[in-house]
């Protein structure tokens, strides 16, 4: 069996837009093949239900069933079940929105195996996850995405750094599905004066990077200082809430990261893309850099739905220590089993960290980082980060030259994205 969600689309005197989703439409085909006169059956019946629907014709500005049209989206969300992947998904898998340019590659770093002296040094792609969504954050968005649509949420409302990744991509995201983003952002000084005096665009000043991309998608940003964001961050975020209430909205809110319960299944799948491409009975030392603990949570939780019994799935921090993070991911692993009734032990989850390259702290950068930037970009042309994957690769390739991969083990880089941010830092450079 297939279960897929379709997005229905209505057109009427006010124009085309997103109505509602047909939610758990299951047909026959277990070989992925959807007929589609099955699939017009199921959308005539939605269709006749959403004309019915009290305030149907008042929703869409005069919209009657003489000129409604259910035009299929989709499929843009599923469970898993049709096939995307040969090994399969979990049972437990929620429902995503197809919104990531998936499977992501593995690729051979030859350039730099031969400048680091050793056979070979492997990079998951998850860079190249599409281009404005670009990185880890739309694995996760799948997912808690979904769930917005599903409730009935017009408005995504989140949070992060001026530079995030995560608030792009959502940026980016809510523009292609139609729905209004809320960003709110911890900003510098030098950026809070100028964007709160409304003088954005003078001389002198140009948004940059992630930055300039979530002015571009049209998202409702605000910018907030250090103090205020970490010590009021609960009270900015019911604020933003209600305000979207009370502009008659329905707004749904998600931290930083998307790194809950539902954003972990992003890298549960991202596991299950490498095994298909590595082997399950590959050894395998997968790296990965750690900050909000979504992604990394994802590939442990990965690692033991699949019997990866050959892989290691280490975390390399890179803005807060080792000791937070285990903390923080098994809180976040324990969350997610909970929740999806995985049945999985502490002891069926190990968590394992690379210390010691976060540098002074959360996006700030330093010189062996910087080089590795270099090197990278000369010998493979692939860029990193200096928030997130500049610090991780330095530990990645300390790692490999030092002996902290098994003899045997592929060493695989899973590369988050970030390309904007590095954008941003040209001043590094």
């Amino acid at each position: 069996m297939i279960r897929d969600l379709w997005l229905v689309t209505c057109r009427g005197g006010s124009g085309e837009f997103p109505f509602g989703l047909v939610g758990g439409i299951e047909v026959d085909g277990g070989d992925g093949d959807v007929q589609e006169s099955e699939i017009d059956a199921e959308l005539g019946a939605v269709v006749d239900e959403m004309v019915q629907a009290p305030g149907a014709e008042d929703e869409g500005a005069g919209l009657g069933d003489q000129d409604l049209v259910a035009v299929l989206e989709g499929p843009v969300m599923t469970n898993g079940g049709g096939g995307c992947i040969t090994l399969g998904m979990h049972a437990k898998e929620p429902v995503r929105v197809r919104l990531a340019n998936l499977p992501t590659a593995v690729v051979e770093m030859k350039n730099l195996a031969r400048h680091m002296g050793v056979e070979r040094v492997l990079l998951k792609r998850d860079d190249l996850t599409g281009i404005e969504t670009s990185g880890n954050k739309v694995r996760k968005l799948e997912y808690v995405v979904a769930d917005a649509i599903a409730t009935g949420a017009d408005t995504l409302v989140t949070h992060g750094g001026f530079q995030s990744n995560h608030c792009r991509a959502t940026a980016a995201i809510g523009a292609r599905l139609g729905l209004k983003v809320r960003l709110l952002l911890r900003s510098p000084e030098e950026v809070l004066e100028v964007e709160r005096s409304a003088r954005a665009l003078h001389a002198g000043y140009r948004r940059e990077g992630n930055l300039f991309f979530d002015y571009l998608f049209g998202a409702d940003v605000t910018h907030h200082s250090a103090e205020e964001y970490n010590g009021k961050r609960k009270e900015l975020m019911e604020g933003a809430m209600d305000e979207e209430r009370r502009e008659g909205r329905k707004p749904y809110f998600f931290p930083v990261g998307a790194s809950v319960p539902l954003g972990c299944w992003g890298y549960v799948r991202c596991a299950a893309e490498m095994v298909e491409q590595l082997g399950k009975e590959t050894a395998v030392d997968v790296f990965a850099a750690v900050s909000s603990s979504g992604t990394y949570a994802g590939l442990v939780l990965g690692k033991s739905l699949f019997g990866l019994k050959n892989w290691r799935m280490v975390g390399v921090p890179v803005s807060d220590s080792v000791a937070y993070f285990q903390k923080d991911v098994r809180e976040l692993v324990g969350k997610t089993v909970e929740q999806f009734g995985l049945g999985l032990g502490e002891d069926q989850t190990p968590v394992e960290f690379l210390d010691g390259y976060i540098g002074e702290g959360y996006a700030l950068p330093y010189p062996a980082e910087i080089e590795m930037i270099k090197t990278v970009a000369r010998l493979e042309g692939i860029c990193l980060d200096p928030t997130y994957t500049g610090k991780a690769m330095t530990g990645f390739v300390e790692a490999v030259r030092s002996g902290g991969v098994r003899r045997g083990a592929l060493p695989v880089f899973v590369h988050t994205g970030g390309v904007f941010g590095l954008m941003a830092r040209r001043d590094l450079f």
